[in-house]
């Protein structure tokens, strides 16, 4: 935070860690890094450290807001092909 005059004013993050990601989209840490994997989510390595920069956040946040999420029965189909029954969660 910049200090001015006595105020504190606060300052926009530039970015995100993956955790940070999955905590303020309500997505889980699997998912989020499948769509790094495919390339849907851009992110920048520091070090060891991996970075999701906002700029690709608000982009993929625009991408995604023109696909259509998975209807229910697609995802029975799938977990019918899949190992035993798994609870679809939508």
């Amino acid at each position: 935070m910049k200090v001015s005059t006595g105020v504190l004013t606060s300052v926009t993050k530039l970015g995100f860690s993956i955790q940070e990601v999955c905590h303020s989209l309500g997505l889980s840490k699997g998912f989020v890094l499948q769509q790094i994997k495919h390339g849907k989510l851009n992110v920048r390595r520091l070090g060891r450290r991996v970075i999701v920069l906002d700029e690709d956040l608000r982009q993929y946040l625009e991408q995604a807001k023109g696909e259509n999420p998975p209807d229910h029965k697609s995802a029975e189909r799938h977990n019918k092909r899949g190992k035993g029954k798994r609870k679809c969660v939508y």
